[in-house]
């Protein structure tokens, strides 16, 4: 009989949209994902210059305060779009 391993983690984690001000192109962009995947609890990040915005996937333990001072010292302005509600992801292997 052949058994198989089941691996689950169940994670809670957020998307932070923010509006980003003050980015020029494709560098800017690579600069403030860099300083955002610099911060503990960051899991992604998505940058748009074109759009002038950025997309925070993370966990529920660091906050958008801390989110926007990082861009801000990356030397950008930013602010908070809508919240979106916290999501639960599944991971695993079957």
């Amino acid at each position: 009989m052949k058994e198989s391993l089941i691996l689950m983690i169940i994670s809670d984690w957020m998307e932070t949209m923010l509006k980003i001000k003050g980015m020029h192109c494709t560098g800017c962009e690579r600069t403030i994902k860099n300083a955002l995947l610099k911060l503990k609890g960051v899991k992604g990040v998505k940058v748009s210059y074109a759009d002038e915005r950025a997309s925070v996937e993370h966990d529920d333990k660091i906050s958008s305060s801390v989110i926007i001072k990082a861009i801000e010292e990356a030397g950008y302005e930013a602010s908070v779009a809508p919240p979106t509600p916290p999501r639960k992801k599944l991971f695993g292997l079957f």
